[in-house]
């Protein structure tokens, strides 16, 4: 398990290896949801090796946003909101 508290974006910019072997993410954005580039990861690369994205929102508009990315990306699906 490795927690890292940073902002995604940097994540995925920086540390894509850890991503990579990465089976699980929880992310917490802020109101305005995530950065698109880690919504374009999710899409992109991150479905390869990750099973689940617990996203944790108080700003549902955000939430809605980000969620119909992946949702469209047909890569992720939505099990429990």
């Amino acid at each position: 398990l490795v927690y890292r508290k940073k902002n995604a974006a940097d994540m995925v910019a920086s540390e894509g290896a850890l991503f990579r072997k990465s089976k699980v993410l929880i992310v917490d954005p802020p109101r305005k949801g995530l950065d698109i580039e880690v919504v374009d990861y999710l899409c992109r690369e991150g479905y390869k090796t990750m099973k689940l994205v617990v996203y944790v929102s108080c700003g549902f508009a955000a939430f809605q946003r980000d969620c119909d990315a992946l949702r469209k990306s047909g890569r992720w699906k939505v099990e429990f909101a």
